[in-house]
């Protein structure tokens, strides 16, 4: 499982996709001034604070990647080893009551096919998950001084490497104080926060002195969009989106000898078919918790795992939404394993729950080697988001 997990992010790196994004923190990253205090423009309208950018220039310039094939290298690297201390996390540092959870779900985000498809990418977005989860260390902590303070820090640190960050951040302290006040040393914590905080300054003021508010819309705060992808994003039905008018030809693929055998579509469909007896299950146990063991996955609903779910899912989802702000599949990854943990305690809810997790795991790694093969041969999805890869592009190729 891990060599697989290390393949499937670091093979064929200049299948990359590069547009204006790539381009744009490429050319930051590498260029005469690397630390700026501003950053890239973000979807809701304002610009991100520097620091996304500064890790970039930090993997450039320390490590001497110099060309885009260089510095996504780099990005797989940081995501290999995100993954590498999350299994680490979740054996040493989750108890042992609520660590099965946490190991499926490391098995799942290992060969899930949006995280691998987002650990190739040179964009600011793909830098956040060894920082969530450093930030995650410190909130597991948070009884003891040290641990209070390092999430405070990190936690302001994520909304500067890209603003999903801040109502991450946010929604973990607000649920955390909530449910679970007795908990944190919270004047550490507000110590770490501030000091985190203080290269903010300079973003702030360009903002408040040069830039409007975010773009907001009232539809944008009644629409559950981001339940909706705690759903969809670890099953990977979101993956289409980069293809576009090539989904289909996704869904045919591979093509032997000009005959279109399908797999994606089988594999996409036994996918579904695993989310379909998980998700009846999870609402079973929700209508009737008296029949279920509902809780023994999660180690009691006052467990750390219980709340940092929730924290995740209602703190950071229902902050976002109320925002207004338009959400998109790729504000997930600031969630990095959280929504799969999720996942594998609603499946662990079933006596067969292991298995399902089990079919999941498989089909989902076919998934990952399949739409790579896919981009591979073809240089890319021109009809999606993907667009044409930096390999075929520079080399004047079209996909047929």
């Amino acid at each position: 499982m891990v060599a697989l997990a290390v393949i499937l992010r670091v093979i064929w790196p200049a299948d990359m996709e590069y547009k204006g994004d790539e381009a744009f923190l490429y050319l930051h990253a590498t260029g005469p001034h690397p630390f700026p205090w501003v950053g890239q423009s973000s979807g809701v309208g304002t610009s991100n604070p520097g620091m996304g950018i500064w890790v970039y220039s930090v993997m450039a310039q320390g490590l001497g990647l110099n060309t885009p094939v260089q510095l996504v290298r780099g990005v797989m690297a940081l995501n290999v080893i995100a993954l590498g201390a999350l299994a680490l996390f979740a054996l040493n540092v989750v108890p042992r009551r609520q660590r099965e959870a946490w190991l499926w779900a490391t098995a799942l985000i290992a060969v899930n096919p949006l995280a691998v498809l987002f650990s190739r990418k040179i964009w600011i977005q793909s830098a956040l998950p060894p920082f969530l989860l450093a930030a995650l260390f410190g909130w597991w902590r948070r009884g003891q001084r040290a641990g209070a303070f390092a999430w405070g820090v990190i936690g302001a640190w994520l909304g500067q490497i890209h603003m999903t960050g801040f109502f991450f951040a946010g929604g973990l302290a607000a649920w955390t104080a909530l449910y679970d006040r007795r908990s944190t040393r919270w004047r550490w914590w507000l110590g770490g926060s501030l000091l985190g905080a203080l290269t903010l300054v300079p973003w702030l003021v360009h903002v408040v002195t040069h830039e409007g508010g975010p773009m907001r819309s009232l539809a944008n705060s009644v629409q559950p969009r981001i339940l909706g992808l705690w759903v969809t994003y670890p099953l990977s039905l979101n993956l289409f989106d980069s293809f576009g008018s090539d989904s289909w030809r996704l869904l045919a693929w591979p093509t032997v000898g000009g005959t279109s055998l399908y797999l994606v579509a089988a594999t996409f469909a036994v996918i579904v078919g695993a989310g379909i007896a998980i998700a009846v299950r999870a609402f079973a146990v929700t209508i009737w918790p008296r029949r279920t063991r509902s809780q023994r996955p999660l180690g009691g609903s006052g467990s750390d795992t219980a709340i940092v779910i929730k924290g995740a899912l209602w703190g950071y989802g229902l902050l976002i939404t109320v925002s207004g702000v338009a959400i998109y599949r790729h504000y997930m990854i600031v969630t990095f394993a959280l929504p799969f943990v999720a996942l594998a305690v609603a499946a662990l809810l079933r006596p067969r729950g292991r298995r399902l997790l089990a079919v999941l795991v498989v089909a989902e790694a076919a998934l990952s080697v399949q739409y790579l093969t896919y981009i591979h041969a073809r240089g890319g999805a021109p009809g999606g988001d993907y667009g044409v890869a930096y390999d075929a592009h520079h080399s004047n190729h079209r996909p047929p």
